[in-house]
């Protein structure tokens, strides 16, 4: 993990924005992310796998994929709308 942070550190000397707003906008992800998980915390440990079938256990998974591939959507679309400013 170490090492592909430090390649990917070394792409930024190419990066069309100052640093302080990539780490900004990677911190701002990883908050999502937090809260996510935040989110689905108490209902993960309550769960009793007898009581569910395979494809209802999948659902929630499911709706977290539908989150996730929003908010990269409305990420793309933003940085669209910035670089085209």
């Amino acid at each position: 993990m170490m090492i592909v942070t430090i390649q990917l550190s070394k792409l930024l000397i190419y990066a069309k924005r100052p640093y302080n707003v990539i780490i900004g906008e990677y911190m701002s992800l990883m908050a999502i992310l937090v809260f996510i998980f935040g989110l689905t915390n108490n209902s993960i440990m309550r769960l009793n796998h007898e009581m569910f079938s395979s494809f209802l256990i999948l659902t929630p998974t499911y709706q977290l994929i539908y989150v996730i591939i929003g908010i990269i959507f409305v990420l793309i679309i933003g940085f669209y709308l910035n670089d085209k400013n």
